[in-house]
This record gives structure tokens, C-alpha cells and sequence, in this order.
């Protein structure tokens, strides 16, 4: 009779339920002994599709809502004009219509709500005069409404939550000044500067919906302001909850001027500038709870500042600057995510 003594292996977790989060079971094998079958934690994946553009091209406008309901404000016009409206653009799913004037055009600003009918857009530029604004205004679905202001004015900077509960970190203060690490979080009345991020940078992407206890930081830059060097480009997360910031893994491309959308669960990292300006990107990576995956490229122009909406599996891409020169964009893509999950193994 044979002996069993020598044979080595990899010892497989028998569980009697699935663990609770994707994140836990990525890239892993368990027998379920309940259902008896094998599964795995697998990745999500994902394709961009073009999608009905925008009436006009604006660069860094700031926006709020879903990839089925959001709204875009302000932008700085194309060249030569460079004009900065005060228009907001509403999307239902299918079509933009011009909404509701805001109170102070701006660009670069940020954006946070999770529906086109309730949100508040923060901070950003204006010129004249060329300065990093405090303004902050809240939109109710019908009209937009001043807020109190921030304690410190900034440009690039990346914001989330909703109407009564927002966060904004980094940023510049003014053009070819000072890139920031300061954070100031919303309680729907007043701002309170809190714990700093780790990295100072503008122009970072950002992504929690619904509350200011999960926020997310990543890429960006470290130095300069419009009118100057654009910077380093970044490739580091940094996680918030509630108190303090706290770096997690790399982005795997350090860029600036990314889309950005999603939650510390599931965020989604796209298009932006890598390397010498204009050294615009259309590589897009998602993020499961814990590591950065680099997946579908947007399918138009590699492009930065793109405007974002949306969750890391159902996304837009809006408007932007393409090379070479740059060019401002109309375009509009939106992201079909599958997203990580579990799955039975099977044979065939």
C-alpha cells in the first residue's frame, strides 16, 4: 500500500458562510460547507463607452451626482476666450439641459452629493481676480444658495460627503503658491479645519459618497499653480476616518488632474497628466478595498482634468483637455464596472 506521509500542499480554508467583504477575499480560494462548492474572490473589470456630449466645452467645472444624475457647474472656457460662465448643466442618463446659474464662476474647484438635486461645490479659481476662492454653494435641485465660507482658500482641491456633511482637502492657495495639505470638513453650517493630509498636493483626485468619515485622497501634485510648473505627479492614497489621514498603497501611475469616483470600498482613478505637461493619459485603475488594479483605458483621447460623477462601477468621464496644445473636450464616456465579487468554481 502506498504511503500519504510525504505529499505536501496548500492548506484551503473550509467556511461555512463567505467572508463579509470583498476586500478580504480577493484573489482567494474557500469551500463553502454550507452550499458545498468552491469559490473565489475575483477582481472587477470594466469598459468606457462614449456617450452623448456636452452642449459646451468647459475645463474643470465642478459637479456632483451619479452616472445617471448628475449636474456640472462653472468651467473655464475654451481658447481664446478662456470665458468662465456661471451656467450649470444637468445630466438625466440620457441627455444635458442647461440648469440654474450659480452664484461665483469658478474652475478646478471640487464637487460632493450623491444626486443631481443635492450637492455643494467648493473653492476653485477665478480671474480676475487671479485668486484661490473661499465660495461654497449649495444646490437644492432648483436654485444654488451661498454658504459660509472656507478658512482657506484653495484651487485643485478634492472634496466629498454630501449637503450636510462634506470634506475638502488639499489644493493650492493662489496661483504659483503654496500647495496645501490642509483639510476642513462641513457640518452643514459651519467649516472646521481638521487633521492635515500626509502629502500636501492640487489637483488629487478624492472619492467617498456619502460620508466624510471615508474620504480618499490620491495622486495629485506637489508644486506649483496655474501660470507655472504643473509639479510632481503623486502616487499616493491616503484614507480618512473621522480624525486623521492614513497612507495606504499606491496608486501604480503617480498622475495629476485625474477623474476620480467611488468610496473607500471601491474607488475609480482616471485619465490625468503623467509626466511633462501635456502628457495627458487615458489609463484607469480601480481600487477593491486595498490595492490599486490597473484596468480599461478610457476609449477616446488620452485626456486630464476630467470632470467625474459616479461610483467605481457606474462612472462618468466628462469634458477635459486633449493633446496636443491643449484642446478643451465635450466628450463624455461612461464606465460600466463589473465589480469584484465572489464565484462559484465550476468545471467544464
Amino acid at each position: 500500500m502506498g504511503t500519504y506521509k510525504g505529499l505536501q500542499g496548500y492548506r484551503v480554508e473550509s467556511l461555512a458562510s463567505d467572508p463579509g467583504t470583498i476586500s478580504e477575499v480577493i484573489g482567494k480560494l474557500w469551500y463553502n460547507s454550507a452550499s458545498n462548492v468552491w469559490k473565489i474572490g475575483k477582481e472587477g473589470s470594466g469598459t468606457w463607452a462614449s456617450s452623448t456630449a456636452l452642449p459646451t466645452a468647459n475645463l474643470g467645472s465642478l459637479g456632483f451626482g451619479s452616472s445617471t444624475a448628475a449636474i456640472m457647474a462653472s468651467g473655464q472656457g475654451a481658447p481664446p476666450s478662456y470665458t468662465i460662465p456661471t451656467t450649470s448643466t444637468t445630466w438625466n442618463g440620457t441627455a444635458w439641459a442647461e440648469d440654474a446659474a450659480i452664484n461665483q464662476a469658478r474652475y478646478v474647484g471640487a464637487g460632493c452629493g450623491a444626486s443631481s438635486t443635492s450637492g455643494i461645490i467648493i473653492a476653485g479659481f477665478h480671474s480676475p481676480p487671479s485668486s484661490a476662492q473661499t465660495w461654497n454653494e449649495e444646490f437644492d435641485g432648483t436654485s444654488w444658495t451661498a454658504l459660509a465660507v472656507l478658512n482657506t482658500g484653495r484651487l485643485g482641491n478634492g472634496g466629498a460627503g454630501i449637503v450636510t456633511a462634506s470634506i475638502t482637502m488639499g489644493g493650492a492657495t493662489g496661483p504659483g503658491e503654496s500647495v496645501t495639505a490642509t483639510t476642513e470638513t462641513w457640518n452643514g453650517t459651519a467649516w472646521t479645519e481638521v487633521n492635515d493630509l500626509n502629502t500636501a498636493r492640487y489637483h488629487l483626485g478624492s472619492a467617498s459618497q456619502g460620508t466624510t468619515t471615508a474620504a480618499m485622497a490620491f495622486g495629485g501634485l506637489t508644486k506649483g499653480g496655474p501660470g507655472s510648473a504643473w509639479g510632481v505627479d503623486r502616487d499616493e492614497t491616503e484614507q480618512y476616518n473621522g480624525t486623521s489621514w492614513t497612507e495606504v498603497n499606491n496608486l501604480n501611475t503617480a498622475r495629476g488632474h485625474v477623474g476620480n469616483a467611488g468610496n473607500q470600498a471601491g474607488a475609480l482613478c482616471y485619465g490625468g497628466n503623467s509626466g511633462t505637461y501635456p502628457g495627458q493619459i487615458s489609463e484607469t485603475e480601480t481600487w477593491n478595498g486595498t490595492s490599486w488594479t490597473e484596468v480599461s483605458d478610457l476609449s477616446g483621447d488620452k485626456r486630464d482634468f476630467c470632470d467625474s460623477n459616479g461610483s467605481s462601477t457606474a462612472a462618468l468621464g466628462i469634458g477635459c483637455a486633449t493633446p496636443p496644445g491643449a484642446t478643451w473636450s465635450a466628450t463624455v464616456e461612461i464606465w460600466d464596472g463589473a465589480p469584484a465579487g465572489v464565484q462559484t468554481v465550476t468545471t467544464s
